[in-house]
């Protein structure tokens, strides 16, 4: 029963996943209203990260009072403990701001990837984070998110099958 229910509970997550996804692909044709909303959250919550050695590789920012770690190497941003921070749209003006300070190639190492296919990977991290049992091999890396070329617009299936090159079976997954 358990095991269905997780199942289930997965199902659920991967839609939102899709959707979410199907939402980043659109174009930027928004209306005002939705155009306000936005630039009042980005000023609300302005997150200032500072670069804590000031070797432009290790940084630091306060999120709803905690202090979270980031890390740059070339085309790629790892924030520690990134599970913690849940909301999409917080998610995404952190994003833009760790794009100010360095930006990273999208997968075909000519463009540059977006705060908002940025964002759909970090919640990618937070599903499986969410939904793996303690233990899990998974779940020690999907706490802290990679933002890097190869995981853009990839799903939480698609990168289960390039990490371990195996078909996505749920059974397997939550072992």
């Amino acid at each position: 029963m358990k095991k269905k229910i997780m199942i289930v509970i997965f199902i659920i997550i991967v839609l939102i996943g899709i959707i979410n996804n199907l939402r980043i692909k659109e174009k930027p044709n928004q209306d005002k209203t939705q155009n306000h909303q936005q630039e009042e959250h980005k000023t609300i919550n302005d997150i200032e990260i500072v670069d804590i050695d000031g070797k432009q590789t290790n940084y630091s920012f306060v999120y709803r009072n905690e202090t979270y770690n980031a890390t740059y190497i070339t085309d790629n941003w790892q924030i520690i403990d990134s599970y913690k921070i849940t909301n999409q749209n917080d998610i995404t003006v952190i994003c833009e701001n760790l794009i100010e300070i360095h930006k990273i190639h999208g997968s075909d190492m000519i463009s540059y990837r977006t705060a908002k296919d940025m964002a759909y990977e970090w919640l990618q991290h937070n599903i499986a984070y969410a939904i793996l049992p303690d233990g899990n091999s998974f779940k020690q890396s999907a706490k802290d998110v990679d933002l890097d070329p190869r995981d853009q617009n990839k799903s939480l299936k698609e990168m289960y099958e390039d990490r371990t090159g195996k078909e996505f079976k749920i059974e397997d997954f939550l072992k």
